[in-house]
């Protein structure tokens, strides 16, 4: 007991507000920007695209389209969206759940098929507009 006294005497407490700080910059604030760059090199690997492209894909952040509709496109395009192929492969799926598309057996669900090759996705596509 008289251990952790000793170790509690050398606590000193400050009569300020708590508060959260972003040490990963200057400034202490979080911004999703922040945490973006911070993490860019370790979850993404780098885009090798020449400079038109990039160009291209720095307008879907400037774009006047709903920020989800922003971050479905970046996810399209670099193959993040959560389809059960990529679930699958992150070890996210339920048990017994397979890769393939919901409503094409046999055929895995990635990007390209849902877009351009799923007939059910299509018939909703063209349902709708």
């Amino acid at each position: 007991m008289g251990e952790l006294m000793n170790l509690l005497y050398t606590i000193w407490v400050k009569k300020e507000k708590d508060k959260w700080i972003w040490v990963l910059v200057s400034t202490n604030i979080f911004t999703l920007k922040s945490l973006y760059v911070s993490l860019r090199g370790e979850i993404l690997p780098p885009p090798d695209l020449s400079a038109e492209p990039r160009r291209r894909l720095r307008g879907i952040w400037t774009s006047l389209a709903p920020k989800k509709v922003q971050i479905f496109s970046w996810q399209l395009i670099f193959g993040r969206l959560p389809t059960n192929s990529n679930l699958s492969r992150r070890g996210a799926l339920p048990v017994g759940v397979t890769s393939d598309c919901v409503w094409c057996s046999g055929i895995r669900e990635v990007k390209d098929h849902l877009f351009c090759r799923c007939s059910f996705v299509g018939m909703i596509l063209v349902c709708n507009f």
